[in-house]
C-alpha cells in the first residue's frame, strides 16, 4: 500500500511506500529512510512499567475530578518541580511509589477540622480501595507553597490521615504529605 502525498518521481515526495520506506523532508532536505520495525510484544519489565503508568493515569483522572486536588498537584508542580505540569508530577510520584510498594496510598481530598488540624482521605492507587498503607507519612505545612516545613509523622487510621495539635500555627494553610521522600499528595490549601 502506498500513501504518498506528492508524485513519487518528484524531488519532494513524502509518505510511506509498501510499508518499507518513508519519504520525508527534514532540515530542508529530502530524505528516504527504511521504515523501522518494532517489536509488537513488550518485555516483562516494559509490561510492568506500562501497567504502573496506566494505573497512575486512571487514578489521577479519578482523583482530580475535585478541583482542589487538581489545583494541589498544579501547586506542587509550580513550587517544587519547575516546568512540569501537575499531571506529570502526579504520575511521576505515583509510578515512583509503586516501585517501593505495589499499591501505595495517596491523598484524594483534604478537610479542615478545627484549625490548625487537617484530615486527608487516602486511597490506594492500583486497587482504588480506601487507603490502608502501613507506616508513617510525613506532614509538611507552611504559610506559602514554596516554604513548607516538616511538622510530624502520622499513620493512616481508618482510611484517614489526621494532623494533631502539634501543628498549632493557624497560618500554616498549605499542606502536603510525603513518605520516603516521595510526595503522596499535591500541595493542598486548607483554609
Amino acid at each position: 500500500m502506498a500513501i504518498v502525498t506528492a508524485p513519487l518521481l518528484s524531488f519532494s515526495a513524502t509518505g510511506t511506500v509498501a510499508d518499507a520506506i518513508t519519504y520525508s523532508r527534514r532540515g530542508g532536505h529530502d530524505v528516504v529512510l527504511k521504515k523501522p520495525s518494532h517489536h509488537t510484544t513488550p518485555s516483562a519489565a516494559q509490561a510492568v512499567q506500562r501497567k504502573k503508568f496506566q494505573d497512575s493515569a486512571h487514578f489521577y483522572i479519578f482523583e482530580t475530578i475535585q478541583p482542589a486536588a487538581r489545583d494541589a498537584w498544579r501547586r506542587l508542580a509550580t513550587y517544587h518541580w519547575g516546568a512540569a505540569s501537575g499531571h506529570n508530577v502526579a504520575i511521576s510520584a505515583m509510578t515512583g511509589a509503586m516501585t517501593e510498594i505495589p499499591d501505595p496510598s495517596f491523598a484524594i481530598e483534604i478537610a479542615t477540622l478545627d484549625p490548625p488540624e487537617v484530615e486527608w482521605t487516602m486511597e490506594n492507587v492500583t486497587s482504588n480501595d480506601p487507603g490502608d498503607e502501613v507506616g508513617d507519612f510525613e506532614l509538611w505545612c507552611g504559610r506559602s507553597p514554596g516554604l513548607l516545613h516538616f511538622v510530624e509523622k502520622v499513620a493512616i487510621v481508618g482510611t484517614k490521615i489526621t494532623s494533631t495539635r502539634f501543628a498549632d500555627e493557624e497560618d500554616n494553610q498549605f499542606w502536603v504529605i510525603k513518605k520516603t521522600d516521595r510526595f503522596r499528595s499535591g500541595i493542598f490549601k486548607a483554609w
